[in-house]
Formats: C-alpha cells, structure tokens, sequence
C-alpha cells in the first residue's frame, strides 16, 4: 500500500507507517479522512525515534496501554473533583447558623405585633383540683372549673368578642358573652341579663392568670426567662418550642402565673409540667400553645392534687369576619 504522504514512509510490509503515529497511536492509517492535523503539513518536522522501528502491532498495542494509562488518570481526576466539591458543600451547609429558640420567640413578638391584625382563637382550659383530708381517699373533695372559649379579635385598635361555656365542677354550665372594646370590658350571661363592665382583674380571677394572657394571642412574654430552657424542633410547617419545667422552673413560671398548681402550701411534688408552643414557618405566628401540669402538695395530713391543662389554637390571621358590637356598648 502506497503511503498517502510525503512524510509517511512504509514498515517494509506494505503498510503505511507515518511518524505522526507517535502522537497518535491510535489511527490505523493516515489517509486524508483519518490524518491528524500534525500530520498533514509537510513542513513539520516529526521527530525520528525507536518507535517508528518498530512492528505496527508493537506500536499499537503500546497506543492502547497509554490510552488506558490516559483513561484511568482521568476517571481519577474526576474522582477527586467530585469529593472535593461534595466536602465543599457539606462544610458550607454545615456552617450555615441555626435559629435559637430565643431568635424564635423575639422574632414572632416583632413579627405579630407588626402584621397581625386580627385573629381567631380556640381555648379550652381544664383546672381540676382533688383534695384528700387525713388520708380519706374514699371521699374526695373535687373542685375547678373547664372553660372552653372561642374569640373572634381584631387588635388595632381592639375590638374583641368572646362566646365562653363555663362549667363549674358541682354547679350547672352556662354561657358568657365579653366583649372587649379598647380597655373596656363588657361581659353578660344567663344569671347577667344586663351588660356590665368588668375590670381586667376580675376577668383573670373567672379564668385564670394563663387562660387570660392566652387571648386573644399568646403573650410570648410570660417566657421570656425560659428563652435559653426551650427545645426548638422544626415540625410540618413550621416550628415547635418544647419545655419540660423542673422545680426552680416551675417556680419562676408561678411568680408569673401565680394560679399554677395547688395553691395550698406545703411539700410539692410535680409529677408533670410541660409546655409546647408551635410557630407558623412563613409569618412566625404562633399557631397553638399547650400546657399540662400535675401535681400534688401534702400539708398536715392532707393532700391537694392539681390538674391543669390548656389547649389553644389560633388560625384565620388577618381574615375573620367583622361582628355586630350591641348598640348599647357603644354608646
């Protein structure tokens, strides 16, 4: 077979031999569609060594090994690249900072009280109090109260209305109408046929300190000593705030709160006392609250067991209906 170029001389077998096969041990021939550009210009001059002498099967199996040699160093290149760029981007996401259950708590006070303009809320709360005289556990003395509230509530200004079934333990439930205009509270049930005024206090005393500060929103500031005490776990949609209270805790908690527990003094034991406040992911809104304490206090024989729990949700932010306020309250 003729060689296709000047440059190109033969194996002495018939067979083309270019010395631009070299460079590239790969090409079988160097006709005009396989020549490589090194080797089509005459005037380039190739260098002449061992190799052009030797076998074409010589020179192509040795192609093959420094293709293999080519193919390996690069898969290990890309090998590397990749761990690299993985390291990267863990050491990247692992310093990026994570929210305090203090930034949460700061974040949701500024974020309600700069957006939040109107409310629903659902509470039910449930005080059940047992005492046991000398040890006479087959005649307890059961006392409390549930109330289970619904608060339609817009704050700026405030303008509140409150529907409440009240059940007092060993007395007959009814219903309770509050309306909250400005500072002003006017408050009517079935035994109050009229309207009356009702200062802020008497309203804390009926429903206690925490049902109280849980309406129409959460007041975030009754924690504020626990800011560094709270569990932050991330939940659907959002963010949940967990407290188990231990004694000192629980104590801090009832200078605040000071209807928590027995109000008998005497040795405590708590047998639970936990908290949980969930937060909306995209407003930062607080969204529920519960609360569930039990515990007993002894003092001269006597036992006095108290059950607390409170359930609130709040929802419809910024989209509740407008209500009706009596013609008389406004006057």
């Amino acid at each position: 077979m003729k060689a296709c170029h000047p440059a190109c001389g033969d194996d002495g077998g018939g067979i083309p031999v270019c010395p631009g096969l070299a460079f590239f041990p790969t090409l079988l021939l160097c006709k005009d569609t396989l020549l490589p550009p090194v080797c089509a210009t005459s005037s380039i001059q190739f260098p002449s060594n061992g190799l052009m002498k030797q076998p074409f099967s010589s020179r192509m199996n040795i192609g093959f090994v420094e293709r293999e040699f080519f193919v390996k160093k690069l898969v290990k290149s890309l090998t590397i690249g990749t761990l690299v760029l993985l390291l990267a981007a863990c050491n990247s996401s692992g310093t990026k900072e994570k929210m305090t259950a203090e930034q949460l708590l700061d974040k949701s006070k500024k974020e309600m009280e700069a957006s939040l303009e109107a409310v629903h809320s659902h509470i039910v709360y449930d005080d059940y109090k047992v005492t046991v005289h000398n040890g006479d556990f087959e005649n307890p003395e059961k006392s409390g109260i549930k109330l289970d509230m619904q608060t339609d509530a817009f704050l700026n200004p405030v303008k509140l209305h409150q529907e409440t079934l009240v059940h007092p333990r060993g007395i007959q439930s009814y219903k309770m109408n509050l309306y909250r205009l400005g500072d002003q509270n006017f408050v009517s049930d079935a035994n109050k046929k009229e309207w009356e005024e009702e200062p802020s206090e008497s309203l804390e005393k009926l429903f206690g300190t925490l049902a109280s500060r849980s309406f129409p929103t959460l007041d975030l500031s009754l924690f504020d000593e626990f800011k560094n005490d709270f569990v932050l776990e991330p939940i659907e949609y959002g963010y949940a705030l967990t407290l188990s209270l231990n004694r000192q805790q629980f104590e801090r908690l009832r200078e605040l709160v000071p209807d928590l527990g027995p109000q008998e003094d005497g040795f405590l034991i708590i047998y639970k006392a936990d908290l949980v406040i969930t937060f909306n992911k995209s407003t930062s809104y607080v969204t529920s609250f519960k609360m569930s304490t039990d515990m007993r206090a002894f003092r001269d024989g006597n036992s006095y067991r108290a059950r607390q729990k409170l359930n609130a949700t709040y929802s419809y932010f910024n989209d509740i209906e407008p209500f009706q306020v009596p013609d008389q309250l406004v006057q």
